[in-house]
Formats: C-alpha cells, structure tokens, sequence
C-alpha cells in the first residue's frame, strides 16, 4: 500500500500534496467533533455508554432528540412489568360442584384436608360462601 502511494505521489507537486494532507486532517478534526459531541449529549442525557453509539449526526438538537428517544424506548424496556394473569389460579369455572361443607372437614383426615385444598375444593369454604 505504502509502494503504491508512494507511486501515486511522485508526480504531484508539493502544493497538490499539502492539500490532500490537508483535506485528510480536516476529515478527521470533523470525525472527531462529532464524535465528541455525540459522547457529550450521551453523557450529558444519561444515555448509557453502550447505547451512545447509535446517535448519529453533527447537529446537537438532533442528537439531543436521538438521545431522549432512546432513553425513553429503554425505561419502558426496563419499568417493571404486572405479572399475567395465573389461569390456574383462583376459582374454576364449576367450582360449586364438588366442593365440601364444614361438616365434610370434619370427617377427613389432615391429608385429605390438604388433597381437598390443592384441588380447589374448598375454594367456596375458604371465600366464606359455604
């Protein structure tokens, strides 16, 4: 690479060469502004780091803008979720049928009480409808 720029050079004058020199440096000084404005919106608006490299452009009201969007995509990605609801859970659809009485307790032994319980039989008994 280096032979054939050197190769590329050798007819250019010294003129043409500080200008290409030039343009490069200004390329670059420019890469590097607008990456540091980037990283100081990102700072300044509590973007996290990793999240700073997809703010793009050199105009800081954009990127401002680019920054309030991502932070508020990521806080609804991040606010606690309500858990769904458990089908399994609660009453069932009949659950008169087959449910037991006080009286029904009284006659079953503990480990009936507790096979009663984790059928839902005594759903109607525990709500207080029986």
């Amino acid at each position: 690479m280096a032979k054939v720029k050197e190769f590329e050079d050798r007819d250019k004058t010294e003129t043409e060469r500080m200008a290409e020199q030039l343009a490069a440096l200004k390329a670059e000084a420019a890469q590097a502004k607008a990456e540091t404005l980037r990283l100081r919106v990102g700072a300044e608006t509590g973007l996290p780091a990793d999240l700073q490299e997809f703010l793009a452009g050199d105009d800081e009201a954009q990127l401002r803008a680019q920054a309030k969007k991502l932070m508020a995509a990521t806080a609804a990605a991040t606010d606690p979720r309500r858990p769904a609801p458990d089908p399994t859970q609660g009453a069932k659809q009949g659950a008169g049928d087959g449910q037991l009485t006080r009286a029904d307790l009284h006659r079953m032994s503990p480990a009936e009480v507790v096979a009663a319980q984790e059928s839902g039989r005594l759903a109607d008994l525990m709500a207080g409808r029986n």
